[in-house]
């Protein structure tokens, strides 16, 4: 059986056949652009870590906050805590002049604890209260996005001021901010 096909036939069959391939190709080409898009071109940045460590900054290195300052040369001791000024007053005070997140802090939250060499807690400070333990729970859950929360824990090595005494301490820093 001799079977024949006109040249406009081949010719039409043909174009066809190269046509699904450039398609093909293109939708290809298009998937892998989108993919190099999304690998390279960040949409979100992760904050947090930065966050927390001007906060910790800030109670730190504030004159008014839970360092020791001498008023008399005009000076402040960023390693070295007043355990007079170590309490939620300060706390308050420190948030009114240089930390303010608001009325309602729905952004973050600390607890700061000052201990001793031997490892005794002598005072504990909790920033945010109302907010720090469903944070703090949350954190614990290890939950990523919304929904969750993050905590970042910093331990220093501080000299503790006590009336005229200076002894050794540490001051450990837990900070949660929750997912936005």
């Amino acid at each position: 059986m001799n079977l024949k096909t006109n040249k406009k036939g081949d010719q039409t069959f043909n174009t066809l056949t190269f046509m699904f391939f450039k398609v093909g190709f293109l939708i290809i080409v298009l998937f892998f652009l989108v993919y190099l898009y999304k690998s390279y071109v960040v949409t979100k940045i992760d904050v947090t870590d930065l966050e927390a460590q001007i906060f910790t900054h800030s109670i730190l290195n504030n004159k008014d906050g839970i360092i020791y300052y001498d008023e008399e040369i005009d000076r402040s001791y960023p390693e070295i805590i007043d355990l007079s000024k170590f309490n939620d007053k300060t706390m308050e005070q420190i948030e009114s002049n240089s930390i303010f997140y608001g009325k309602d802090n729905r952004h973050l939250a600390a607890k700061l604890e000052l201990i001793d060499e031997s490892g005794q807690i002598i005072n504990k400070i909790v920033y945010n209260n109302k907010w720090y333990e469903r944070w703090h729970t949350l954190a614990k859950t290890k939950v990523k996005g919304p929904g969750g929360s993050k905590e970042i824990v910093s331990s220093f090595y501080v000299l503790i001021k006590n009336k005229e005494t200076i002894e050794k301490g540490f001051l450990n820093i837990s900070i949660t901010i929750p997912n936005n």
